[in-house]
């Protein structure tokens, strides 16, 4: 198994991109366990070797792939894509998405506890420059319970204020997530940053989305936000893709060798 769990063209559903024709890689491996998961098949961790990963390959793969598309935001979401910082190769593959893509913007989606952002400044410094936005989504289920410690995400959080990396916190209107929300924020002094709140998308016995009762939710969402101030987030793709994993691709890149 490989660190690639999926790559798609689609547009991004959510936060401050959407509707962007985004090009998104999801990464395998993640450090949360939430029950609510909708992408529990890239959940387990994979056994990584570097100099069995031919980035270039890969790449050209991906290009080969999509390059006809007129796709200007990169989407890395997992799975948790924040376990990998801590690899060379991982900074590599994103620069060299970079020169095949006319990317405008770029994003990193995280639960904000997959690593600690000040042990891996190798990572930052060979991204510097590019238009990157972290979306941060706190959760409260892991696989290590001390991964669920607030200040991780706190001091992760200072650290991208503190080196002016932008980033949005994209929180979902689920009550375990929204009071660990709200203890993170309690101890953030910069509140300069964009706030999402989201619906939970719930599903049905069948394991089938529940239409009716995710338009409750997200009802229930726009709700909080005019009480709150915080900005609403549809989750589009829901709407539109369903239970289409692929998002209308014919033959995505799944798994690659």
């Amino acid at each position: 198994m490989n660190f690639i769990n999926q790559v798609l063209a689609t547009i991004q559903g959510e936060g401050k991109f959407i509707g962007t024709p985004t090009l998104l890689v999801r990464v395998q491996g993640c450090n949360a366990r939430c029950k609510f998961c909708d992408t529990k098949e890239a959940l387990r961790y994979p056994e990584i070797n570097e100099s069995e990963i031919d980035v270039s390959r890969l790449v050209q793969d991906i290009y080969d792939k999509f390059g006809a598309f007129k796709l200007i935001n990169l989407l890395i979401t997992g799975g948790e894509p924040t376990i990998y910082f801590k690899y060379n190769f991982f900074a590599k593959f994103i620069e060299e998405l970079f020169d095949k893509f006319d990317f405008r913007s770029m994003e990193i989606e995280t639960n904000g506890a997959g690593c600690i952002f000040s042990d891996n400044i190798p990572f930052f410094e060979n991204l510097f420059g590019l238009p990157l936005v972290f979306n941060i989504s706190p959760k409260v289920e892991f696989k290590n319970e001390a991964d669920n410690d607030p200040i991780i995400v706190v001091n992760n959080i200072n650290f991208l204020i503190s080196n002016c990396i932008s980033f949005t916190l994209k929180i979902l209107n689920y009550p375990p997530i929204l009071n660990k929300s709200k203890v993170i924020l309690s101890q953030i002094k910069n509140r300069n940053f964009p706030i999402y709140i989201m619906p939970l998308t719930p599903y049905t016995k069948n394991n089938e989305i529940d239409y009716e009762g995710f338009r409750k939710n997200c009802m229930d969402t726009i709700k909080f936000c005019l009480k709150t101030g915080y900005l609403f987030s549809p989750r589009t793709h829901i709407w539109i893709f369903g239970e289409d994993k692929n998002e209308g691709n014919q033959a995505p890149i799944i798994g690659h060798k």
